[in-house]
């Protein structure tokens, strides 16, 4: 549970309480219920000024069935080093929304891929036997890329997860935790199926499809 009192920045004079626990999320008079909650998204963004640490902007976003949504924004202002009062606030909250929310929904994407359904978020689509790339292109056509299990690499930086074909270069791309829809369940979603061989054991058991 989290019980707090958040202020967006030190320039604002209101606060508002955010509240979370099993069965609800209410943020100032908006109210989601966790079992409602469809699609999640939270980063944090680090604005320099001359190369100078400057400001912090974090960024926390929930949408319900009925398309009902909760949008917490505060930011950090401190030079040279990070908040940690703000840092730590941050973390909190996502780690109560991972056990409230998050977690639910990267089960329930595991449970659909093992049952043969992928597990969609823009640009890209999650299958039992890889995922789909959807690029697109400046000044030329759009393009789908299918990247094997065995074939896909991944890593996080900078707010970003990168995804990339270790065979083909042109199968590349990026998602913005702040910005896309269960960015963050997609990044569970692929360290579940990263551990113990499990991508490749959910691919063996749908080639009879």
């Amino acid at each position: 549970m989290i019980d707090i009192l958040i202020r967006k920045s030190a320039l604002y004079p209101f606060q508002k309480r955010l509240y979370v626990d099993s069965k609800k999320i209410q943020y100032g008079d908006q109210l989601l219920f966790c079992h409602e909650v469809e699609k999640v998204r939270y980063g944090v963004i680090q604005l320099y000024v001359n190369g100078i640490k400057a400001n912090r902007m974090y960024e926390i976003g929930l949408k319900g069935r009925k398309d009902q949504s909760i949008q917490i924004n505060f930011q950090s202002m401190r030079l040279f080093f990070t908040n940690q009062k703000k840092e730590d606030q941050y973390l909190n909250i996502i780690d109560c929304l991972w056990t409230n929310v998050t977690q639910r929904l990267t089960e329930e994407a595991i449970e659909n891929l093992e049952n043969g359904r992928s597990f969609q978020i823009e640009n890209l689509e999650v299958t039992p036997k890889g995922v789909n790339m959807h690029i697109t292109r400046w000044f030329r056509k759009n393009e789908n890329c299918f990247v094997e299990w065995k074939d896909l690499r991944k890593y996080s930086q900078e707010g970003y997860l990168h995804l990339y074909s270790e065979s083909e270069k042109k199968a590349q791309i990026k998602i913005n935790y702040q910005k896309v829809w269960n960015a963050p369940v997609l990044s569970s979603l692929l360290s579940f199926l990263w551990q113990d061989g499990r991508a490749y054991e959910l691919a063996n058991s749908h080639d009879r499809f």
